[in-house]
C-alpha cells in the first residue's frame, strides 16, 4: 500500500523514464546479466501499461528491480522522499546505504564541503554528519528579522533591539545518539537585556525538551569577545525512527528590550 501511494502521488513519470532509460541503455547491457536485463523491460512495460490508480499492490514490482535501476531512481529524489521510497519493501531498503546515492545527495545539498570530502565507501555517514553538524544563521527562523533583525555578509544574524526574543533552528535527519548543542553566539560590550535567554532543544517523540538558561556569570564571561560557542546541554536521541528532526529554540518573552547580540550558528555535534 505504501508503494502505491508513492507511486500515485509522484505520477509514476521520472520512474517510468529512468526504468526505460536503464532497461535501453549500453550501461546496464554491459554491467548487468541478461536475467536483470530483461526483468527490467518486463518491469517497465508492466508499470506503463498500468495508469495510476491500476498499480496492482499484490505485485512486487519493485523487488525485483535490479540495483541499478533503483540507483537511478534515487536521482530524481531529494532525501526525505528517497527515505520513504525504500522503506516501501525490504529490497529498496538494503539500496539505502549505497555510496553512489550520498555521492549524488553530498553534491547537490553540499556542493562547497563536497570538494573537500575523501571519497569513501561510508558516504552515507558522511551526509549526515554535514546535515547534523552545523546550521547557520540565514538557516533559522528568527522573529522579526528584517525588522529588528538583519544578516550580514557572513551569514550572521544581527539584533539591534526586540522586546520579542525567538530563534528556531531546525535539523533534519539526525541518527540515535548523544550530541552536545552549542550556540555561536556574539554579545557586544554595550548590550542588555539577555541574562535569562532560554534554551532548548527537542526531537521528535521525546517528552520534556533539554533546557539551559543564560545566567549572569555567563552573560558577563561572553561580552566584548567576538563569536564563541556556548556549549548548552547534551541531548540524548532514541528514536525508533532511521534518523529524526532536532528542534532548537533560543527565547525569551519577558517584556524588556534585548539588544547587542549576533548568532553566527547552532552545533549539533555527535560525541558519541
Amino acid at each position: 500500500m505504501l508503494l502505491k501511494n508513492y507511486f500515485v502521488a509522484n505520477s509514476c513519470n521520472q520512474i517510468k523514464d529512468t526504468l526505460f532509460g536503464y532497461a535501453s541503455s549500453d550501461k546496464i547491457i554491459n554491467n548487468t546479466n541478461k536475467n536483470s536485463i530483461q526483468k527490467g523491460y518486463d518491469i517497465k512495460n508492466k508499470i506503463i501499461s498500468k495508469s495510476n490508480n491500476e498499480i496492482d499492490e499484490n505485485n512486487e514490482y519493485m523487488s525485483n528491480l535490479p540495483s541499478d535501476v533503483i540507483i537511478g531512481i534515487a536521482r530524481y529524489l531529494n532525501v526525505n522522499d528517497f527515505y520513504n521510497f525504500s522503506r516501501t519493501c525490504k529490497k529498496l531498503y538494503s539500496t539505502f546505504f549505497c555510496s553512489s546515492i550520498w555521492y549524488n545527495y553530498l553534491k547537490i545539498d553540499y556542493p562547497e564541503a563536497f570538494k573537500a570530502i575523501s571519497i569513501s565507501n561510508n558516504l552515507y555517514d558522511t551526509y549526515r554528519y554535514f546535515d547534523t553538524n552545523t546550521l547557520i544563521a540565514k538557516n533559522m527562523a528568527i522573529a522579526e528579522m528584517g525588522k529588528n533583525w538583519r544578516l550580514n555578509e557572513e551569514g550572521c544574524a544581527i539584533l539591534t533591539d526586540t522586546c520579542w526574543f525567538d530563534i528556531n533552528g531546525e535539523f533534519k535527519y539526525v541518527t540515535n545518539g548523544t550530541y552536545i548543542v552549542k550556540c555561536v553566539i556574539k554579545i557586544e560590550n554595550v548590550s542588555g537585556g539577555l541574562v535569562g535567554l532560554e534554551i532548548s532543544a527537542k526531537y521528535e517523540g521525546s517528552e520534556e525538551p533539554y533546557k539551559f538558561s543564560m545566567s549572569r556569570i555567563c552573560y558577563e564571561n561572553l561580552k566584548g569577545i567576538g563569536y564563541q560557542p556556548l556549549t548548552c546541554f547534551k541531548i540524548k536521541v532514541n528514536n525508533p525512527s532511521l534518523y529524526t528532526k532536532v528542534k532548537i529554540q533560543i527565547f525569551n518573552k519577558k517584556c524588556y528590550w534585548k539588544y547587542g547580540f549576533s548568532i553566527k550558528s547552532i552545533i549539533l555535534k555527535k560525541t558519541e
